[in-house]
This record gives C-alpha cells, structure tokens and sequence, in this order.
C-alpha cells in the first residue's frame, strides 16, 4: 500500500524579503500567517490524509517470535486471512530492535496462511515482531 507524500512547501518564511511588512506589504496577521502556515500544513497532512492511511483499525494485529539459531521461520495461521494480496507490515517490539538491525530481520509476503520471516544471521534470541494485516 502506498501512502500519500507530503508535498506542500514550508520554506514559506526564508522566502519573505527581509523586511516583509514594508517590502511585501504585508500587516501584521498576515505575516503572522506565514509564520504558521508549514504548521497548519503539516497538521492538516497528518489528520486528514496519512492518519487515516495508517487506521488499522479494520485490520489486525499479532506478535510473532523469530526464534534464535534460525534464518528461515515460516508462521502459519488461519486466523488472519492471509493471502499475496494482504498488506502486512512488520516492526520489531521495542525489546528486539537491536537483534532486528543485527541480524538484518525481514518480514516476506504472505502467502496463503503463512508468513515467511528471513535473516541474513541467525539471532542470538529470539525476536519478537509486531505483525499488522490491513484488511
């Protein structure tokens, strides 16, 4: 799934003249106004476009644990509907974070029922992975 990239510009004030009341006319709430628009811009991104992008409140969400001594660890549920077309997304839980960078842990496709987890190395422990299905 792809998200919405934020692409408004908020160089507004650097490209004020350097007296901008004078020089560009503007009053005082209107200089205010460029001062605040990258702010506005910014929030009005996150709350009406990527917030809702991100919502996974219709989709699902499981720990799986990569166990050490291991590259490979297929994880097999029903539970889910997995299939190719699910959108998964995979993170490590805090506790894991430096064993998921170390040993290059990736998250593969789904395939029917199953999701194959990857390592360049095998982990020294186990590695706990926070699944999220997007329904």
């Amino acid at each position: 799934m792809a998200y919405t990239q934020f692409s408004e510009d908020v160089d507004n004030v650097s490209q004020l003249s350097d007296l901008p009341n004078a020089d560009d006319g503007l009053t005082s709430a209107q200089l205010k106004a460029v001062f605040d628009k990258a702010g506005v811009d910014i929030k009005d991104f996150l709350n009406n476009s990527l917030i809702p992008e991100l919502n996974v409140s219709g989709g699902k969400s499981f720990t799986v644990t990569f166990p050490s001594g291991v590259t490979t660890y297929d994880f097999t549920t029903t539970s889910y509907n997995l299939s190719a077309s699910t959108d998964v997304f995979c993170q490590p839980e805090r506790s894991s974070q430096a064993l998921w960078n170390k040993h290059d842990v990736k998250c593969a496709s789904a395939s029917t029922g199953k999701l194959t987890f990857t390592a360049a190395t095998a982990p020294t422990a186990n590695v706990s992975i926070q699944v999220f299905v997007m329904n």
